[in-house]
C-alpha cells in the first residue's frame, strides 16, 4: 500500500478516521508512531499528507494536510474480455495502478459464459479490485467500468472518441509503435481473452476504426498482456 486511500465522506473538518483494512496495515505495517506523517489521497481528489493523531487496534485517526493536485485523466481507455474470475481480480488491480480513463469489460467468442455470473464481476469487487491496484499505483484515479454480456452490442455504437484505436491480436504483423504516434494521444485499445479474439470478432472491430497489432512475439497470458500494452502506450507518450 503505497498510498493510504480515503473516500471523500469519511473526511470531516480535516480529519479523517480509517477502521477497516487500511488500519490494520497502518499499525501491523507501517507501524508509525503517534505524530509521524503518512501518504495518503482522496479518491478522485487530491494528495498530500497525513499527521497521526491516534493509533489503536483497528482505528487510526489522522489529520489531513491535501496540498497536491487530483492526477490528470489518463489518456487510455480500455475495452478487455472478460478472463477467469481468479484472473480478473490481478488484472484489475494492474489496471488500477498503471490507469486507464475508462474500463469496458466484454465477452467474446472464447470467454466461459460462466463467468459472467461470477461474483468478481459485481460492482463492488470491480471497485475494491481497482481501489487496492490504486493504492499500489498511488494515485487517487480510479476509473469508469461497464460491464457488456455481449461483445457486438459493445461494438454496434462504440464511444465516438477517440478515434485512435487499436485491437491487439496475435496474428497482426504491426507493432503499436507503427499505429500509435510518440507523444500525449488518447487512445481506444481492445485485448482479447487468452487464445485471441476470433476472425470475426477482429473484423468487426477492423469496421470500428480499431487497427490490429501485435505487442510481439511472445505469447502472453492476459494479465501480462495488459501490462505490456499500458507500458508501451505510457512509454510513447514520453517519447
Amino acid at each position: 500500500m503505497n498510498l493510504i486511500l480515503l473516500e471523500p465522506h469519511e473526511l470531516t473538518d480535516g480529519e479523517a478516521v480509517v477502521t477497516d483494512r487500511r488500519a490494520r496495515h497502518i499499525a501491523e505495517v507501517i507501524r508509525p508512531a503517534v505524530g509521524d506523517t503518512l501518504r495518503v489521497g482522496v479518491l478522485g481528489g487530491a494528495q498530500g499528507e497525513a499527521r497521526v493523531l491516534t493509533i489503536v487496534p483497528d482505528s487510526v485517526r489522522l489529520a489531513l494536510r491535501l496540498t497536491g493536485p487530483p492526477p490528470p485523466r489518463p489518456r487510455v481507455h480500455l475495452v478487455l474480455a472478460v478472463p477467469r474470475p481468479k484472473v480478473l481480480g490481478r488484472v484489475l488491480q494492474t489496471v488500477g495502478a498503471l490507469g486507464v480513463a475508462r474500463l469496458d469489460l466484454v465477452n467474446a467468442w472464447r470467454v466461459e459464459k460462466s463467468y459472467f455470473g461470477s461474483p468478481a464481476l459485481e460492482p463492488a469487487a470491480i471497485r475494491q479490485a481497482l481501489v487496492l491496484g490504486a493504492e499500489q499505483g498511488a494515485t487517487t484515479w480510479l476509473p469508469p467500468c461497464a460491464v457488456h454480456d455481449r461483445l457486438m452490442s459493445y461494438l454496434a455504437a462504440p464511444p465516438a472518441e477517440p478515434a485512435l484505436r487499436v485491437v491487439a491480436h496475435p496474428k497482426s504483423s504491426a507493432p503499436l509503435e507503427s499505429v500509435v504516434p510518440p507523444g500525449p494521444a488518447d487512445c481506444l485499445v481492445a485485448i482479447g481473452p487468452e487464445g485471441g479474439w476470433i476472425e470475426r470478432e477482429v473484423q468487426t472491430f477492423e469496421a470500428r476504426g480499431f487497427v490490429p497489432i501485435t505487442l510481439g512475439a511472445a505469447i502472453l497470458r492476459t494479465e501480462q498482456a495488459v501490462a505490456v500494452l499500458l507500458g508501451q502506450l505510457a512509454l510513447l507518450e514520453r517519447l
